[in-house]
C-alpha cells in the first residue's frame, strides 16, 4: 500500500489556493503533467468541482481522474479505473493559517502496481507533490510582489 502524505504552507487564502487546484485546463503550470478537461463540474458545484473529469499525461502514461468533492476547504479526486495505480484517492486539505497563508496537506493512498515497489511510488508521488505546491507557493508569492 502507497500513502503519500506531503505539507506546504501557501503564501494565499483557502479560497484562492482551492481555485488554482481546480483550474484543471491549467494545471500543468504547477503539476509535470500535461491536463486536458473531459468533463466539466456537475451542475450548481464549483468550477471544476465535484463530477468533473480530467484527462492527464505523465510521462506518456495517460489516464483520466475524477473531482468527488471539491470546496474551498477539502478537494477529493480519483483515478477513473486501476490503471496507473489501483484505488488511487488523492485529498487536499485547505487550512488558514491567516488572512494570506493556508497550510496545504496533500495525501494519496493507492497500490502500486506489482512490480513497482510502494517505497519507490510513494517517493515519485511525494516528490511530485512537493513539487507542484512549491510552485502554487511561488506563483502566489510573485503575485504579492
Amino acid at each position: 500500500m502507497v500513502n503519500v502524505d506531503v505539507v506546504q504552507v501557501i503564501a494565499a487564502a483557502p479560497n484562492e489556493v482551492s481555485k488554482i487546484l481546480l483550474d484543471h485546463q491549467n494545471a500543468g503550470q504547477f503539476f509535470d503533467a500535461k491536463f486536458s478537461i473531459a468533463k466539466t463540474a456537475d451542475e450548481g458545484e464549483v468550477f471544476g468541482g465535484k463530477g468533473a473529469i480530467r484527462n492527464l499525461n505523465v510521462a506518456g502514461v495517460k489516464f483520466s481522474e475524477q473531482i468527488l468533492i471539491a470546496d474551498d476547504n477539502h478537494i477529493r479526486y480519483a483515478i477513473v479505473g486501476d490503471r496507473p495505480l489501483r484505488g488511487h484517492q488523492g485529498n487536499i486539505y485547505l487550512e488558514e493559517q491567516s488572512s494570506s497563508s493556508t497550510s496545504v496537506r496533500y495525501t494519496i493512498v493507492c497500490e502500486a502496481p506489482k512490480w513497482l515497489p510502494d517505497k519507490l511510488v510513494e517517493f515519485l508521488l511525494s516528490q511530485a507533490m512537493k513539487k507542484a505546491l512549491v510552485k502554487i507557493n511561488k506563483h502566489f508569492v510573485a503575485l504579492a510582489n
